[in-house]
């Protein structure tokens, strides 16, 4: 196998796991009118329910994206 198609796959492969991650402690809640991110201990701000959607249908399409393009290596 070429090396530079193996890091290529270990790209993708990663980015599905960040993308499955998010949407594993995200996805299918619910939530109060605002929702709190934390960053390393510390706020970094505050989402509405809208924005929070806005962000998980991005993952769910970046997810989708990545294993297409694995389907096709």
């Amino acid at each position: 196998m070429d090396i530079n198609k193996a890091n290529n796959i270990t790209k993708i492969v990663n980015k599905i796991n960040k993308c499955e991650s998010f949407l594993q402690s995200l996805d299918g809640r619910s939530y109060p009118d605002e929702f709190v991110i934390y960053y390393r201990g510390g706020e970094t701000c505050e989402l509405e329910e809208t924005a929070l959607n806005i962000l998980i249908n991005y993952y769910k399409e970046e997810k989708r994206k990545a294993e297409d393009e694995l389907k096709r290596l």
